[in-house]
């Protein structure tokens, strides 16, 4: 039984991380997810919090949400510093709609693994 449940679970969350991730995948870069006041709130907090750690959004599950995507961009951060050798804020700025892509599939990722889980 324990079997079974944990197989419908990794089904469900692949599926959700299908319905997600395909819309943003299709729009590419300029898409229209990247236009929603939430995506501009949650990369300007994340921003804001790799280079001053603070978040001036502090709403329910705003700063769990965006601590942890500051986390994310932990790759982007190290892509900008040593092949790009720009500061990840300006680099960040400069190729926003990457960003955006990038904290899309990323939060579409949580949510798969989140319904996994539990």
């Amino acid at each position: 039984m324990g079997l079974k449940i944990n197989r419908l679970a990794l089904l469900l969350s692949l599926l959700t991380f299908a319905i997600t991730s395909t819309p943003v995948v299709i729009g590419g870069l300029e898409g229209i997810f990247y236009a929603l006041d939430p995506d501009i709130m949650y990369l300007g907090n994340a921003l804001s919090w790799i280079k001053m750690h603070q978040i001036h959004y502090i709403d329910d599950p705003g700063t769990p949400a965006i601590i942890l995507l500051s986390i994310a961009y932990a790759p982007l951060r190290a892509l900008s510093k040593l092949y790009f050798r720009v500061p990840f804020i300006h680099w960040a700025l400069e190729n926003h709609d990457i960003v955006f892509m990038y904290s899309r599939l990323f939060q579409s990722l949580v949510l798969s693994v989140s319904i996994y889980i539990f």
